[in-house]
């Protein structure tokens, strides 16, 4: 590659930031969307995935000094415990709910995942005897990485 296209190249999320997840989500991300991500640290992806992708970034962050670097990038995100829920948010706000290598640090698991269902857009859900709802997004994540699908089937399909 010559430097001049180099240059002119805008470069990739994974590239950018060093991590194999974002490089991930910035694939599956949709331009022009609505994003959410729940424990966003100081918003690097937020902010690659508005300025590359046009999206509408918006972030949770436990850390004030995080929220305060987060925010000096650019990024819309106020400090809070996502353990707390998502209710500054309505229902179906959001197109994209990121939550990357955070869930293992929630006191509840279950309601942050319950809560990212109910602000995420499109979910679907598992057949089964518990019929648990999850987002139609780890699903493509999930296959994505190569993990099993499941008896899968997207909600009102």
């Amino acid at each position: 590659m010559t430097t001049a296209i180099a240059a002119r190249r805008k470069p990739f999320v994974g590239e950018l930031l060093g991590r194999s997840d974002y490089a991930i989500i910035g694939e599956i991300v949709e331009p022009n969307t609505m994003v959410l991500d729940l424990g966003c640290g100081e918003g690097e992806l937020l902010e690659w995935l508005a300025e590359n992708k046009g999206v509408d970034a918006r972030g949770v962050e436990m850390s004030g000094a995080k929220v305060q670097r987060a925010i000096a990038r650019g990024v819309s995100v106020y400090q809070g415990d996502i353990d707390d829920g998502l209710a500054d948010y309505p229902d179906n706000a959001f197109d994209y709910v990121i939550l990357s290598q955070t869930l293992q640090e929630t006191r509840a698991p279950v309601k942050v995942l319950r809560e990212m269902l109910r602000v995420d857009v499109d979910a679907i859900h598992r057949q089964g005897a518990q019929d648990q709802a999850v987002p139609a997004r780890l699903v493509r994540f999930a296959q994505y990485s190569r993990a099993e699908r499941g008896g899968f089937r997207i909600a009102g399909r």
